[in-house]
This record gives C-alpha cells, sequence and structure tokens, in this order.
C-alpha cells in the first residue's frame, strides 16, 4: 500500500494531469491546501485507489466520470472546494463515505 499525505503544507498549482500514473497509490489526502484547477480524469486510473480527500482546496469542475468505476474506493471527500455538475451517488456503489458539502454548484442526483 503506497500513501500520499500532503495535507495543510500550503501547497498551491493544480494537480498534477500525471497523476493517475502513480498506479501504486491507494490513498491520496491532499486537503488544506490551496490547489486549483480541476481533479484530473486520470484520477480514475488508479484502480486501487480506496481514500481520496481533496476537500478545502481552490478546485472547480467536475467530478471525473471515472471515479465512479474505482471498485476500491471507499472515502471520496470533496468538500468546500468550487466543484460543479451533477453527481449520481449511485455510481459511487461502493464508497462508504462522499462528503460533497460546501460546493454550491454541485448538485446531486439520487437515482
Amino acid at each position: 500500500m503506497y500513501l500520499l499525505h500532503v495535507s495543510e503544507n500550503n501547497l498551491s498549482g493544480e494537480i498534477p494531469l500525471t497523476i493517475g500514473s502513480c498506479l501504486s497509490f491507494n490513498e491520496q489526502f491532499l486537503q488544506w491546501n490551496s490547489l486549483k484547477g480541476t481533479i484530473p480524469p486520470s484520477t480514475a486510473s488508479l484502480k486501487s485507489l480506496e481514500y481520496l480527500d481533496v476537500s478545502r482546496n481552490n478546485l472547480s469542475g467536475s467530478i471525473p466520470k471515472g471515479l465512479g468505476k474505482l471498485s476500491f474506493l471507499k472515502y471520496l471527500n470533496i468538500s468546500f472546494n468550487d466543484i460543479q455538475g451533477e453527481l449520481q451517488t449511485g455510481v459511487f456503489r461502493n464508497v462508504n463515505a462522499v462528503s460533497i458539502v460546501g460546493n454550491n454548484k454541485l448538485c446531486e442526483v439520487i437515482p
């Protein structure tokens, strides 16, 4: 198991588009930074990803559709960003906890 834990480090800029090539990561904790841009679609390539926390940044755009296909994903926290669009909670069947609080442009669609 590999863990990326860089929370509360005053990181800024965008999450690298190549994050999806780090296939060994099971957990990514990037919360409480000043990251901007989008959640890279390549994040959906992390087939063994179990925990993803990008809360309390300045992220925008939509949630990559491929995240719903990650069968090991148990925890997703995108709270307090500027994420927008629709989130179909049903696509995260395996996830025990999804937190979307504080994204005023995000609409939760319950199937």
